[in-house]
C-alpha cells in the first residue's frame, strides 16, 4: 500500500499504515457537461447578458400586448368579434350555474336544446377568467395581502425555508393579483390576451430550460413574435389571428406546452422538475387538447433520442411526471374520452396541397385577406441553418424541434380523414419552423463570432454573392430577365438569397467592426459618433420603397443599417457593464449586443405593417418611417391591430353605422341592446323557452354573427337560442343547421336585388334545402321550439301568413313569432330499437338526418325495453348529394326509406302529459297514464337519470323517451360511474404532485444525463486568436 501524505491514527495510538489492506481505487465522479468559461473581470458583462434577456422578453410580450390595445382591453365592453363574441357566455354560465353546484361540467338548456357544458370544451381557462372576475372583497383582500406578504418576508428570512423562497413567492403574488376583483369583460379579455402576450415568454423558457445559453433563449423570444404575427391563417389555432377570431384557449395551452417541453428536456437531465413539469403538461391538456398532442409528439421524439443514446432513465422520470399530469388532469379528460361517441364531427374539408401550405405558401384562403407573412422559405432557410447548426454542434432542442416539424409535416399530409382537421396541425408545423430558425440565428451568432477570420471572409464574399444573383434576375445586369434568370430563379429563392446574404453581412459586421475598431482606438466616444454618423452618410440607399417589406431589398438594408450602428454603439454602452477603460472583448460584445439588434429589426419589420413604429407619416405612396436621412415607405398592412380593436373595443361601441353589406344606419348596440331587453320582456310574461333567430352575415353589425347566440345571458337564462358555440358539443348540432337553412331566407343587398347572406350551413355534408316556411316550423315544432325571429322582409311576410305562428313583439328589425310547441309529450306509437347501432355519432347521424327529413311518427331508437319492435340496424345507410338530394337506390340494401323499415306499432294509449317544470339540469312533469313511452324533447346524455321512470333512451333526432313508472316523474342530469372516477383519480394526482414537489425542493433528485463531450449550449467563452 502507498504511504499516505496523511496518515491516520487510530484512538490506541496505532497507525493505520501497519494494515495490510488493499483498497480499490474509487470511480471517479460522473463528468458533467463543461461549465462555462467567464472570465473574472466580465462578470458584469455576465449580468450584462441576463439584463438584456429580460429586457428583450419583456419587450417583446409588451410589443405583442400593445398591439391587443390595452386601453381596450381593461376597459369594461363586452368582447366581441368572431367566436370570442359568443365565448363571453361560458365563463358566466360557470360562474352562476355550475360552480355553484361544486361541479366544472355540466348541463345547460341554453344552446341546441341542451349540451353537457365544458364536457367536451376546455374549462380551464373559462375557470381563470372566473377567478378573475369574482376575487374577493376590497376590505378582505387587504387582509389577506397583507398576511401573504408576510409569510413570504418570513420564508427569505428564514436559512431553512429560503429552498421554498421562489415557489412561495411566485404563489403569494398570483395569489395577491387573483384576489383582487375585475370586471366580468376585463377578466375575459386579459385571459384571452394572455396566451400570446406570454407567448415570448414561453419560448424563452423553451430556449432556457432546453439547454440554449445567450443570446439563445432571447433570440428564441425574438423569434415567437414571427409566429405569432403570422398572416398565413386565423383559424387554425395558436397565432394572434386566431386567437382574435376565439381560439384563445389554443394560444394559452400553446405557451404552456413551450414551457412543459423545456421541463421535460430539463428534468430529464438533472432529474428535477417532475412535478412542475406534471403540473405544466397538465394544464397544457385542460387548456387545450391539439397542443398537447403536439407536446406528446415531442416528447415522444426527446424520449427516442435519449434511449437511442442509452439514457433509459430520462424514461422513469417522463413516466412519474407523466403520470402525474394524466392524474391530475383526469376529472375532464377522462370523461372526455369516455363520452367521444357524443362528440360532433363538423366534417372540416381536409387540405389536400401539400407544397404550398409546407414550403411557399402561395395559395391561401381567403387570399384577400391572409398573406404569407412572415414569408415561409425564409424561415425554412433559417431553420435548414439551425438544424445543421444544432447538428454540429449537437445542440439537443434545435434536432428535436427539426424531428417534430417533419412528423408534423408527415401528419398534416398522411393523417387519416376523420375528426381531426389536417389544417390544425400546420400551426405546430409553422412553430417548429420559426423556433428552429431562431435557434440556427443564435447559434450561428455565437458560431461565426468565434470563427476564423478566413471563416467571415468566405461568409462576407459569399452574402455578397448571394445579394447579386436577384439583382441579376430582376433584370438590373441581365439584358433580359424573362428569358435570362428570372426563368430558373422563383420568388421564394429569390427571398432565400436576400435573407442570407442579409444574415451574412449582418453577423460579419456585428463581430468585425467592434474588433477592429478595439485594437486600434480607445477613444468610444469618438468611435460611436463618426462611424454612426459615416453609416448614415453614406448608405447607398436613401429612400426606399416597397409593397412587402420583406421583397426586394428593404430587408437587407435595414438590417445591416441597425447592425453597423448597434454594433458600434452596443459595445460602446456595454463597457458601462466593464471596466470603462476600453471596448469589450469580442466575441462577446458582439454577442451580448447581438438580441437587440435582432429586436429591433424584427420591430421594425412587424411595426410597419402594423403601424405600430414611431415616427410613422400617412402619404399618398403609403405607410412611411425614416430614421435620419433614410426612409421606409411600405404598402402592407397587417389586419391584427384593427381586428384587436373590433374585438375589445366591445359591443357597445358598434354603432348604426357598422353594419356590413352597405347596412348603413341599421345596427349597432342600440339596436342589439333593445332585442334583447325585448325578449327579456317576452319571456317575463309569454313564459321561458327556445328562440330559433334567422341568421345572415349582416347580424355582424352587432360586433359578430354570433351575438345573438348570448341571449341567453342577457335574459338569465329565460330564453335560450338554438344556435350556439361549441359546434362538436352534442349531436343535436347538425340537425339545428338544418333547421336553420329552412327559416333563414337570403336578404338583398341594400339598393339592389343581388341576394347576400342566408343561413350559415356551418356543418359540411348535410342535405340542406332553400328556405321553407313550413318544413321550418315542423321542425321547429319537432325540436320544441317557442319563438321564432325574424328580420328579412321575406321570412317576415312568409311567417305572418303563416296559420301556426302568432306575432307576439316586435324589436325593429327583429318580428317575434310564438310556437304551439311541447316540451313534453306523450308518443302516439313505440319507438323501434335498431340494432348492431352504436351510439358514435358516425354511426347515429345517418339514422337521425334520415328520419329529420321526413319527421316520420315511429322514432328509431339507439336502445329500449325488451318489448319494443326492432330492426337491423345495417340496413340504414343513407348518402345525400350536397343541396340534399338524397341518392337514388342508397336507402338500406334496396334503396327503401327508413320510415318504410321501420314497423309501427300504435301504443295502448297516449299519456296527457301537465305540470312541466324545468330547471338548469332537471326536468319534471307529471302524467296521466304510466307504462306508455313519452317523449322528452332535451339533447340526450348519458348522464341523464329518470326518477319515477324507465329509461332515458335515445331517440331520433337526438332526444329522449322515458316510459313512466309512476304518475310523477323527474330527470335530472347527474354524475355517473366515469364522474366519480375521474374526481378519484384527480385527485390522488394533486396528491402526487405536492409530494412530488416536496421531494423536489428537498434536493431529492439526481442527474440522469452526464455527458462531457456534449455541447448543449451556445456558450461565450474566450475568444481564439488566429
Amino acid at each position: 500500500m502507498p504511504e499516505s501524505e496523511y496518515p491516520g491514527v487510530l484512538a490506541d495510538g496505532t497507525d493505520v499504515s501497519d494494515f495490510d489492506v488493499e483498497f480499490d481505487a474509487p470511480e471517479p465522479a460522473p463528468a458533467l457537461a463543461e461549465p462555462r468559461v467567464v472570465d473574472p473581470d466580465d462578470r458584469l458583462g455576465a449580468i450584462a447578458e441576463k439584463v438584456i434577456t429580460a429586457v428583450v422578453v419583456a419587450a417583446c410580450a409588451f410589443f405583442v400586448f400593445w398591439q391587443m390595445h390595452p386601453d381596450l382591453v381593461f376597459t369594461d365592453t363586452t368582447p366581441t368579434g368572431g367566436d370570442m363574441g359568443a365565448h363571453v357566455w361560458g365563463p358566466a354560465f360557470l360562474r352562476d350555474e355550475l360552480l355553484p353546484r361544486w361541479r366544472l361540467s355540466g348541463w345547460t338548456p341554453d344552446w341546441y336544446g341542451g349540451f353537457p357544458a365544458f364536457q367536451f370544451y376546455m374549462v380551464v381557462p373559462a375557470l381563470m377568467i372566473v377567478i378573475l372576475d369574482v376575487g374577493l372583497t376590497l376590505r378582505l383582500a387587504i387582509f389577506v395581502v397583507a398576511a401573504l406578504a408576510l409569510l413570504t418576508f418570513n420564508v427569505w428570512r428564514e436559512p431553512a425555508g429560503r429552498r421554498f423562497a421562489v415557489p412561495v413567492t411566485v404563489a403569494a403574488v398570483a395569489l395577491s393579483v387573483l384576489i383582487i376583483p375585475l370586471p366580468y369583460n376585463v377578466a375575459f379579455k386579459l385571459v384571452a390576451v394572455s396566451g400570446v402576450v406570454m407567448f415570448p415568454v414561453g419560448a424563452w423558457a423553451l430556449g432556457h430550460l432546453g439547454g440554449l445559453r445567450f443570446p439563445g433563449p432571447a433570440v428564441l423570444s425574438i423569434a415567437s413574435l414571427a409566429f405569432a404575427f403570422d398572416r398565413s391563417f386565423n383559424i387554425y389555432g395558436g397565432n394572434i389571428a386566431s386567437t382574435l377570431a376565439g381560439e384563445f384557449a389554443a394560444s394559452i395551452s400553446l405557451t404552456l406546452s413551450l414551457v412543459a417541453l423545456g421541463l421535460v428536456i430539463r428534468g430529464t437531465r438533472t432529474g428535477q422538475h417532475r412535478a412542475a413539469a406534471g403540473v405544466a403538461i397538465a394544464l397544457t391538456g385542460l387548456c387545450h387538447l391539439l397542443p398537447a398532442f403536439f407536446l406528446l409528439a415531442a416528447v415522444t421524439i426527446l424520449m427516442v433520442f435519449r434511449v437511442l443514446r442509452g439514457y433509459f432513465r430520462s424514461v422513469s422520470w417522463l413516466m412519474v411526471s407523466g403520470m402525474l399530469a394524466a392524474f391530475s388532469s383526469a376529472f375532464w379528460v377522462l370523461p372526455f374520452l369516455l363520452r367521444t361517441d357524443y362528440l360532433n364531427d363538423m366534417g372540416w374539408e381536409r387540405i389536400t396541397r401539400i407544397h404550398s401550405p409546407l414550403v411557399t405558401r402561395s395559395i391561401l384562403n381567403p387570399a384577400d385577406t391572409l398573406s404569407d407573412y412572415p414569408p415561409l422559405p425564409v424561415l425554412l432557410l433559417l431553420a435548414a441553418i439551425g438544424l445543421i447548426l444544432s447538428i454540429r454542434q449537437r445542440v439537443e432542442l434545435g434536432v428535436v424541434l427539426a424531428a417534430t416539424a417533419a412528423l408534423m409535416a408527415a401528419g398534416f399530409q398522411w393523417f387519416p380523414d376523420g375528426r381531426l382537421w389536417n389544417a390544425r396541425i400546420l400551426p405546430f408545423y409553422y412553430l417548429c419552423v420559426t423556433l428552429l430558425a431562431g435557434v440556427g440565428v443564435a447559434l450561428a451568432i455565437v458560431g461565426i463570432s468565434r470563427s476564423h477570420r478566413v471563416l467571415r471572409f468566405g461568409v462576407l464574399v459569399s452574402s455578397v454573392v448571394a445579394m447579386l444573383i436577384p439583382w441579376v434576375r430582376d433584370g438590373w445586369v441581365w439584358p433580359e430577365p424573362e428569358v435570362g434568370a428570372r426563368a430558373y430563379l422563383t420568388d421564394a429563392s429569390a427571398y432565400s438569397l436576400r435573407v442570407y446574404a442579409t444574415f451574412g453581412i449582418l453577423l460579419v459586421l456585428a463581430t468585425e467592426i467592434p474588433r477592429q475598431m478595439g485594437r486600434f482606438v480607445r477613444q468610444r466616444y469618438i468611435v460611436a459618433a463618426v462611424v454612426g454618423i459615416a453609416v448614415l452618410a453614406l448608405s447607398p440607399v436613401r429612400s426606399l420603397r416597397t409593397d412587402n417589406l420583406w421583397s426586394g431589398t428593404s430587408i437587407a438594408w435595414m438590417i445591416v443599417l441597425f447592425a453597423a450602428v448597434a454594433t458600434v454603439v452596443m459595445p460602446f454602452v456595454l463597457t458601462f457593464f466593464g471596466d470603462g477603460t476600453r471596448m469589450p472583448e469580442q466575441p462577446a460584445a458582439a454577442i451580448r449586443s447581438s438580441p437587440l439588434v435582432a429586436g429591433a429589426v424584427v420591430f421594425v419589420l412587424l411595426g410597419l405593417a402594423l403601424n405600430a413604429v414611431g415616427g410613422i407619416t400617412e402619404t399618398d405612396e403609403g405607410r412611411r418611417w425614416a430614421v435620419g436621412p433614410l426612409s421606409v415607405t411600405s404598402n402592407d398592412n397587417s389586419f391584427v391591430p384593427g381586428w384587436a380593436s373590433w374585438n375589445f373595443s366591445g359591443m357597445e361601441a358598434k354603432t348604426r353605422n357598422d353594419g356590413a353589406n352597405g347596412d348603413v344606419g341599421k345596427g349597432g348596440w342600440a339596436e342589439y341592446q333593445y332585442v334583447q331587453r325585448t325578449m327579456a320582456g317576452v319571456g317575463t310574461e309569454l313564459g321561458c323557452g327556445r328562440a330559433m333567430w334567422e341568421f345572415a352575415p349582416e347580424l355582424n353589425r352587432y360586433g359578430t354573427t354570433m351575438a345573438m347566440m348570448l341571449m341567453p345571458l342577457w335574459t338569465d337564462g329565460c330564453i335560450g337560442s338554438m344556435e350556439g358555440l361549441y359546434f362538436e358539443a352534442t349531436p343535436s348540432v347538425p340537425y339545428h343547421f338544418l333547421l336553420q337553412s329552412d327559416v333563414s331566407a337570403p336578404s338583398r343587398q341594400v339598393g339592389t336585388s343581388e341576394s347576400v347572406g342566408g343561413p350559415s350551413r356551418a356543418m359540411r355534408d348535410l342535405p340542406y334545402g332553400s328556405f321553407d316556411l313550413d318544413l321550418g316550423v315542423r321542425r321547429m315544432e319537432e325540436y320544441g321550439v317557442r319563438y321564432y325571429m325574424a328580420f328579412s322582409p321575406q321570412s317576415i311576410q312568409a311567417a305572418r301568413s303563416h296559420e301556426r305562428l302568432r306575432e307576439v313583439a316586435a324589436a325593429t328589425p327583429w318580428i317575434v313569432f310564438e310556437l304551439d310547441s311541447l316540451l313534453v309529450e306523450g308518443m302516439s306509437t313505440v319507438p323501434v330499437v335498431l340494432q348492431d347501432i352504436r351510439n358514435h355519432q358516425d354511426e347515429w347521424l345517418d339514422v337521425g338526418v334520415e328520419w329529420f327529413q321526413t319527421l316520420d311518427p315511429v322514432r328509431p331508437a339507439s336502445s329500449g325495453p325488451d318489448e319494443w319492435p326492432t330492426v337491423d340496424g345495417e340496413l340504414v345507410s343513407v348518402r345525400y348529394e350536397a343541396e340534399g338530394t338524397r341518392l337514388a337506390g342508397d336507402v338500406g340494401p334496396d334503396g327503401v326509406p327508413l320510415a318504410d323499415l321501420l314497423p309501427v306499432q300504435v301504443t295502448e294509449a297516449v299519456a296527457t302529459v301537465t305540470n312541466i317544470e324545468t330547471d338548469t339540469d332537471r326536468i319534471s312533469f307529471d302524467v296521466d297514464q304510466i307504462g306508455q313511452p313519452v317523449l322528452v324533447r332535451a339533447s340526450y346524455f348519458p348522464n341523464w337519470k329518470a326518477s319515477g321512470a324507465d329509461g332515458p333512451w335515445r331517440v331520433a333526432p337526438n332526444f329522449m323517451v322515458v316510459v313512466p313508472t309512476e304518475t310523477s316523474v323527474e330527470l335530472h342530469f347527474g354524475r355517473t360511474g366515469v364522474d366519480w372516477a375521474a374526481t378519484f383519480m384527480a385527485v390522488i394526482g394533486i396528491a402526487g404532485l405536492l409530494i412530488v414537489a416536496l421531494g423536489d425542493r428537498l434536493g431529492r433528485t439526481e442527474v440522469i444525463v452526464h455527458d462531457p463531450d456534449e455541447v448543449h449550449e451556445a456558450a461565450v467563452v474566450e475568444e481564439v486568436t488566429p
